[in-house]
């Protein structure tokens, strides 16, 4: 039998399944109850609904549909294994936001619900990410917490965790807080961030933040008068007209990952990731005195992520510092 005889065979056998699923709940509607739906769904690895909800049998057919046909379609695995491998390189060389984040949505057991320590995150029903969202001050039916993402399991990173720390020393997230300080530090709606804009890229953070969070929120944020703290909400998807990031390699790869997507090859999924943000005083900049320019010295780390930095010796860190701006100095006095 040919992969496609096989995968017709299959789905004729699982659209039978689908119509027992429909009279499970006591009445043949054509629709399935999530009771009987959200176990099937998970063991399938299609989407939940909410609970209490129910799901048309056309609608779980055609579901069912693409994602037996992507998950048949030779050339989409071998995208993905690239994808994959990608994406664990991204984390080895210190990129963790936009590496995990991309992981996650390649690796089925990366969403499996429970605690990851590989990741530092738990993943949490699609109805226990509503209410989390609620929580914090973002209302089902309003940003990202709207239907077509009610379906979408929620992974929760730890506050600790290497994506909570990378994000929570973005640039791009301090300014936005220190702007929200700014004006009075009152929490009454999300606030949107565009971390697509690579004009706000100030450090390889910020690089790192838009790579894995995309146009994101921030939620549920509390000022205690030193250090702010909340989460950045994201949905993880890919969408051909999101605008472009400028960068031809990501924009090319994006193509890439909607066909993924639309095969069931790379899943969507709601984020919530901690931060913890000071802003008692202004984050020390290094900068010569006199010129009022960065240091050379400074110039390197803003091209490197916390991650990346973390992994260097401190001891190490202070020579190569007092090094690179000792030969700055030195080329100085020889130019002047």
């Amino acid at each position: 039998m040919t992969t496609s005889g096989l995968s017709r065979y299959l789905q004729i056998g699982l659209a039978k399944h689908l119509r027992e699923l429909d009279v499970q709940d006591g009445t043949t509607d054509g629709k399935i109850h999530s009771d009987q739906w959200n176990p099937f769904a998970e063991e399938m690895g299609l989407y939940h609904i909410r609970d209490g909800k129910k799901i048309r049998v056309s609608r779980a057919e055609e579901e069912l549909g693409k994602m037996l046909e992507g998950k048949n379609d030779l050339s989409l695995a071998a995208k993905q294994e690239a994808f994959l491998q990608g994406a664990k390189v991204a984390i080895n060389k210190g990129y963790v936001i936009g590496g995990q984040m991309l992981r996650i949505s390649l690796d089925d057991e990366a969403l499996t619900f429970g605690y990851h320590s590989d990741g530092e995150y738990t993943v949490i029903p699609p109805e226990d990410g509503v209410s989390k969202l609620e929580e914090l001050g973002m209302p089902f039916g309003t940003k990202h917490n709207i239907p077509q993402n009610a379906r979408l399991k929620a992974v929760v990173f730890d506050e600790n965790s290497k994506v909570a720390k990378g994000a929570s020393n973005s640039r791009f997230v301090i300014d936005a807080i220190k702007k929200w300080v700014d004006k009075g530090a009152v929490f009454t709606k999300p606030i949107t961030l565009n971390t697509f804009d690579t004009t706000k890229w100030k450090n390889a953070d910020d690089m790192d933040l838009g790579l894995g969070l995309g146009n994101c929120c921030l939620i549920g944020l509390k000022y205690d008068g030193n250090y702010v703290t909340g989460y950045i909400e994201d949905v993880y998807d890919y969408d051909e007209d999101y605008g472009g990031t400028k960068l031809p390699l990501v924009d090319m790869g994006v193509g890439v990952a909607c066909e993924l997507q639309d095969g069931y090859r790379l899943k969507k999924y709601r984020s919530l990731t901690p931060i913890k943000v000071y802003v008692g005083a202004q984050n020390k900049r290094t900068q010569n005195q006199r010129t009022k320019e960065q240091t050379w010295s400074d110039k390197i780390a803003k091209g490197m992520t916390t991650e990346q930095k973390s992994s260097i010796p401190q001891p190490l860190r202070t020579i190569g510092r007092k090094l690179v701006d000792g030969i700055q100095s030195g080329w100085k006095k020889l130019t002047e």
